[in-house]
């Protein structure tokens, strides 16, 4: 699979398939920063770094966690933070299974009377007696 991209930029190495691409990315090289905030002195380049600029005025924050209720305003902080709680919601689980499996382990072996002997610790010499 090949994509051509004829539209070729004069200042850098970069090409692109679509010419909305190639006009957006000259703004890169003029520093031209269409997209003004109207809330406050702020312009950006792209249209979306603006959105994302104003969610600072708004406080709006569309993605949500799925593991907790907490929303962020940017998508890539969210995924982020998943990762994160993922990870520590799982270390969790995994100790306290691990608790859970040792907590067993140890029933079973001091549910019978000659197994609670065998496991007794010996500290001294002595053989230890069963009562």
């Amino acid at each position: 699979y090949t994509r051509e991209k004829p539209y070729q930029c004069k200042n850098c190495d970069k090409a692109f398939s679509q010419i909305s691409h190639h006009i957006q990315h000259q703004s890169i090289h003029t520093g031209e920063k269409q997209h003004q905030c109207k809330l406050c002195d702020m312009a950006f380049s792209h249209k979306a770094s603006l959105i994302y600029h104003q969610r600072t005025h708004t406080g709006e924050k569309p993605y949500q966690c799925n593991t907790c209720d907490r929303a962020f305003s940017h998508k890539s902080v969210c995924l982020l933070w998943q990762t994160i709680v993922w990870r520590h919601f799982w270390r969790q689980i995994t100790a306290v299974a691990k608790r859970i499996a040792h907590w067993r382990s140890q029933m079973s072996l001091t549910s019978n009377p000659v197994r609670r002997w065998c496991h007794t610790p010996v500290y001294s010499l002595e053989k230890p007696t069963l009562h």
